[in-house]
């Protein structure tokens, strides 16, 4: 799983691996923040993935967020998040 997000024009990239079907992010935004959460299925590198690529854009804000999925992350319910996805 990574998370790809941008902050005062800077970019930052991070990643977790996920165990038993889940993943976790801890950190601090400032107020809400745009990021693109990535599933890489094929085990690529994330820039070759191209138009398979399994992303969802979530908004990262103050408290948790739960997102809640079978396979896919564009599919999955997102919550916790005033924001919207």
């Amino acid at each position: 799983m990574v998370r790809d997000y941008g902050m005062n024009v800077q970019r930052a990239l991070d990643s977790a691996a996920i165990k038993e079907g889940t993943f976790l992010f801890k950190g601090t935004v400032d107020s809400p923040v745009k990021a693109d959460l990535v599933i890489d299925h094929t085990g690529q590198d994330l820039n070759n993935l191209g138009r398979t690529a399994d992303v969802r854009v979530v908004y990262l804000e103050k408290g948790n967020i739960l997102v809640k999925g079978d396979d896919a992350v564009k599919q999955a319910v997102i919550t916790g998040s005033a924001a919207g996805s």
